[in-house]
């Protein structure tokens, strides 16, 4: 595949990019995250199918102290 990947990029263990993604310098993309959109400079990303990682952690959060 072909993936752009910008500098200064941080990428954990099992990361897979879809083909034709771009990654903006400094971003973040943390361990086992699937990405299929690009991914904006400065961003952190996570999850499958990878986004904003506040946002998983929030909802992580939620789930594990019983609210939805």
């Amino acid at each position: 595949g072909n993936v752009n990947i910008g500098e200064s990029v941080w990428m954990g263990p099992s990361v897979t990019i879809a083909d034709g993604r771009n990654v903006g310098d400094q971003a973040s993309i943390k361990l086992g995250s699937v990405v299929v959109d690009d991914v904006m400079r400065g961003q952190e990303v996570s999850g499958s199918f990878a986004v904003s990682h506040l946002h998983n952690i929030r909802f992580y959060t939620r789930l594990k102290s019983g609210r939805t």
